[in-house]
């Protein structure tokens, strides 16, 4: 028997358009992320990869990095630089491979320009709350980015800060290039060798880190709105020893900043494996146990199955009126030695499930009050998250990853509005795995996990198949809607030509002409498979 659907002509939550927004990250530990798409010997990005950017329709891009901005100076990434000769420094960030820094920031705004996209601007707060740089410098160096970036010539700047506006126009840009967000560090945690001490060699305790943490913030708060007062600042919603709550609830800091920033990885490496929090032998585990795992994630579950995206632990956060933002998430894991895929499934059948659980996550997040989300990262070589993958010769054409496929159909397909629905039972399944960082949801998984959205002149109905064998039938009842008589289904699955294919673009969509009669559309949903059902809606 088919699902049932029934869409309500009620309006749940506001869908921004900023939910699909990427991260076109700089990395010194293994990817080189934009640097891998440069034309060999330039410092111009192929072709080829911008025209795929183009399609994305990419809303709001993170630059020019996560971990390595915390260990890198953004100063490299232009040209005359004060008390620098000569061309831009290799880089070597916290993995220590080399970054070239011929994708600068200037390339950036270039590319910016190109896309038309928003920019949130990532600055290293690190060396200031590692005492590895006193406070002041640290604040202003972070505060300079700001200004060459958004400053106008001739703007009164912050004491001791060079005239980064008139280094702007000897790059060729007199007029500001208008950065919209600036995000203060990533994931600045401080690890076991970083861990700060008081005066008398004393690891801080939890008071005295959040005083500190306090202290850091207010000061980079304060002189990068001595720079800029209109742009909005993101700070991390996690910090050393748990101390967020305490230091995002400081009046200081809540004034000064507008969004809480979150991150999503899942399932990393895939070990430590758990099930029911017991450890378990991989070879004990069925073909069935690995895919429903690894389409139930990323994400938090909540009531009948279905993915919420980042979860509660942003309460206290919102609650105190940051708005959220999940500046880094995707569906990434590898195999190590201890934990192989099981051969009996292969490649392609991890590849898939990257593209089930990336939709999974976008229903969360469409969900919720998530205001911004970047989905990490936009271009590379040698990762397989990144979502325009490229040949560093240039010789080979670039192609979308499973995640870029999916997201881009997201972009495409939406609405602003998200309705609420009523739905019989849906089918549901346990759960009971963990591995790395995923830990099992609470409750069960839904096989089918169904939302509606509406624009101005469209209804959305969007699927996606967990279930690795069966195709599931869906009736929905379009009655409490003008709703037209035609629809078309766009559907992302794996191409069975390329089971054997070892590269490039393993999923397609296509698209299916559908009939609504009589307020009833019904259709049914391929195993494995994302879809989303576009239906016209007549004037009311």
């Amino acid at each position: 028997a088919a699902s049932e659907v029934r869409v309500l002509n009620e309006v749940l939550n506001p869908v921004s358009e900023r939910l699909f927004g990427q991260f076109l990250e700089r990395a010194s530990f293994g990817e080189p992320g934009p640097e891998a798409a440069l034309i060999p010997g330039t410092n111009r990005l192929q072709p080829a990869a911008v025209a795929m950017m183009q399609e994305m329709r990419i809303p709001v891009i993170r630059f020019p990095g996560g971990l390595d901005v915390d260990y890198l100076d953004w100063r490299d990434m232009l040209d005359n630089a004060p008390d620098r000769a000569g061309e831009r420094p290799i880089s070597y960030g916290v993995g220590g491979d080399p970054i070239t820094n011929r994708f600068g920031i200037e390339e950036y705004f270039a590319l910016r320009d190109t896309l038309g996209n928003e920019t949130i601007l990532v600055v290293n707060l690190l060396d200031a709350v590692s005492r590895k740089v006193p406070l002041r410098e640290a604040a202003l160096r972070a505060a300079g980015l700001v200004a060459y970036a958004n400053a106008p010539l001739g703007a009164n700047l912050p004491q001791g800060m060079p005239d980064w506006p008139a280094v702007r126009a000897r790059n060729g840009h007199s007029k500001p290039h208008r950065a919209e967000y600036v995000q203060l560090g990533n994931e600045t945690w401080l690890w076991p060798d970083e861990r700060l001490v008081d005066a008398e060699g004393r690891p801080l305790d939890k008071v005295a880190m959040a005083a500190w943490m306090r202290e850091c913030l207010t000061l980079f708060i304060a002189q990068i709105r001595a720079v800029d007062p209109a742009i909005r600042i993101i700070v991390d919603g996690r910090m050393p020893l748990g101390v967020e709550r305490e230091v995002l609830a400081d009046p200081a800091v809540l004034q000064g900043a507008d969004f809480a920033a979150f991150h999503r990885y899942e399932p990393g490496p895939m070990v430590r494996l758990k099930r029911n929090g017991e450890p378990v032998d991989p070879e004990a585990l069925s073909p069935t146990d690995w895919w429903r795992a690894w389409a139930a994630m990323p994400g938090h579950y909540g009531p009948a199955g279905q993915n919420r995206g980042i979860g509660p632990r942003v309460g206290f956060a919102r609650d105190l009126g940051y708005r959220i933002a999940v500046t880094e998430w995707n569906r990434n894991g590898w195999s190590t030695d201890e934990t192989r895929i099981p051969p009996s499934l292969g490649e392609h059948d991890w590849h898939i499930s990257v593209g089930i659980g990336v939709a999974g996550f976008l229903h969360g997040l469409m969900r919720s009050d998530v205001e911004i989300a970047t989905q990490s990262m936009l271009v590379g070589a040698n990762w397989d998250i990144a979502a325009v993958h490229v040949d560093t010769a240039g010789k080979e054409e670039p192609y979308y990853s499973p995640q870029a496929q999916v997201a881009k159909l997201y972009r495409h397909h939406h609405g602003g509005q998200r309705l609420r629905i009523e739905t019989s039972p849906l089918p549901t399944y346990d759960q009971p795995l963990s591995m790395g960082w995923m830990r099992a949801p609470s409750g069960t998984v839904a096989f089918v996990d169904v939302m509606a959205t509406r624009s101005a002149k469209t209804l959305y109905i969007h699927a996606v198949n967990r279930d690795g064998e069966r195709s599931f039938p869906l009736a929905v009842d379009l009655s409490a809607l003008p709703a037209g008589r035609e629809a078309s289904r766009f559907t992302w699955a794996l191409r069975p030509e390329v089971l054997t294919a070892a590269a490039g673009e393993i999923a397609v969509t296509t698209e299916t002409k559908l009939a609504v009669s009589d307020a009833l559309l019904r259709t049914v949903l391929p195993p494995k498979s994302v879809s989303i059902v576009e239906i016209g809606l007549a004037r009311e």
